[in-house]
């Protein structure tokens, strides 16, 4: 409630885009109405990223483009083929690696995550800079439902990017906001349990 309540604030004056060419394109419409296959807004989105952030320290999105095998873009328009946004929290992002370039700025060189759960059946997804790895895991036999399916990375990056709330001394993990009440509701919880078995 605390962060619900602060966030609001934030996102009370809808934010100003200076979009140019791009702003009648009908597939950015249709991005701006629904970002994330999922019905939300982009405004919305970026509001419910903002509060996971502020409760975890920092919170995962990735914009990704399916490949629908179509030649041009009023293909992919035809077949609703268009990007779209991923919101992932520290409780499905496994594991990351970061690399750093030359030029001394670091990249994302590794990305896996929970991509889906239905039940003990695992949907896993590992990106690098080349290849996109999915594997469908069942957790109770350890062991794969079918064989992991490997596309072609064409992008040469990967698409994620992590959504500080503020940055800690760890790259890819955040400070949260709500810290120090966690900590002073565990000893108020502590205080109280002691104080009924006194009693």
């Amino acid at each position: 409630s605390v962060v619900s309540v602060y966030t609001s604030f934030l996102f009370k004056e809808a934010p100003f885009r200076e979009l140019k060419n791009i702003e009648n394109s009908p597939v950015y419409n249709d991005f701006m109405r629904d970002c994330d296959f999922e019905g939300r807004t982009l405004d919305h989105f970026m509001k419910d990223l903002s509060i996971w952030a502020s409760v975890f320290g920092h919170a995962w999105m990735m914009l990704i483009k399916p490949n629908v095998g179509a030649n041009t873009q009023a293909d992919e328009f035809m077949v609703g083929a268009r990007p779209y946004l991923t919101m992932l929290t520290p409780m499905v992002v496994i594991d990351w690696e970061w690399e750093r370039l030359p030029t001394g700025k670091y990249e994302l060189s590794y990305f896996k995550y929970i991509e889906d759960i239905n039940g003990d059946v695992y949907t896993v997804k590992e990106w690098t800079q080349f290849a996109v790895r999915t594997s469908v895991v069942d957790s109770v036999n350890k062991n794969f439902v079918q064989p992991p399916l490997v596309e072609d990375n064409s992008l040469g990056f990967i698409p994620a990017v992590c959504y500080y709330n503020k940055r800690s001394s760890v790259r890819g993990i955040g400070v949260s906001d709500i810290k120090d009440i966690a900590d002073q509701q565990r000893f108020i919880y502590n205080a109280k349990s002691e104080a009924q078995q006194s009693i």
